[in-house]
């Protein structure tokens, strides 16, 4: 079994290439783009960015990096198109694992034995590994996330966007759209769509004060 000081070096490798592949294909967004993806989360006025605080923006991009528009390809695989990693790097396992992140509720269980949380996903009921070392730090039994976790090397990790998650939250992402409402959660939770009502309902009832992203010194 790895110790906590190997699967921590292990996370933030595989989490300092994540960023590089996020923050490469930001590269491959149009204004307008970040502009619809603000309004989505409700974080655009009067033809300007509005947030109360720096790490809405986090939800922003997220937004616009996985937006899957009809006819049109994510940024993040465009940018993969247009920078393809070596085969069999970490750096290609990676970036696949973005491609393939989906977006998750999950509600904390504790602390993971090694490093990191035991969270479960609060639709599957599947227990999951998620190494964040913010989170493992700060974040209570019993709390609920909604964030979109990528699976390297035997755990998951957040690609770099979280909500806290109460139960009003769901209940006014839900409320959106009529079709959810009478839809169960294993389908609409994986509509392109229910991230951005997710981060909308958090952003307005003030949940992200809650929040804070730092990387590890």
């Amino acid at each position: 079994m790895s110790t906590r000081q190997e699967t921590i070096d292990r996370y933030r490798h595989f989490r300092a290439i994540a960023k590089q592949h996020l923050g490469g294909a930001l590269k491959h967004l149009s204004r307008t783009a970040i502009k619809e993806a603000a309004q989505r989360v409700g974080l655009w006025s009067r033809g300007k960015l509005v947030m109360d605080s720096p790490d809405e923006l986090d939800l922003v991009f997220d937004v616009a990096v996985f937006d899957t528009r009809s006819g049109q390809s994510r940024a993040l695989d465009r940018y993969a198109r247009a920078h393809p990693a070596a085969p069999g790097s970490d750096e290609a396992l990676t970036l696949d694992a973005l491609q393939h992140s989906r977006f998750h509720i999950v509600r904390v269980l504790r602390r993971h034995e090694i490093a990191g949380l035991v969270t479960e996903d609060t639709v599957t009921h599947e227990q999951l590994w998620l190494m964040d070392e913010g989170l493992e730090g700060t974040a209570r039994s019993g709390m609920g996330l909604a964030t979109r976790l990528l699976r390297v090397n035997g755990f998951y990790m957040t690609t770099g966007a979280a909500v806290p998650v109460t139960a009003d939250v769901l209940k006014e992402a839900i409320a959106s759209r009529s079709a959810w409402q009478s839809e169960p959660p294993s389908r609409f939770v994986n509509d392109r769509r229910f991230p951005e009502a997710v981060y909308a309902a958090a952003i307005r009832q003030g949940e992200m004060q809650f929040m804070q992203f730092r990387d590890p010194e």
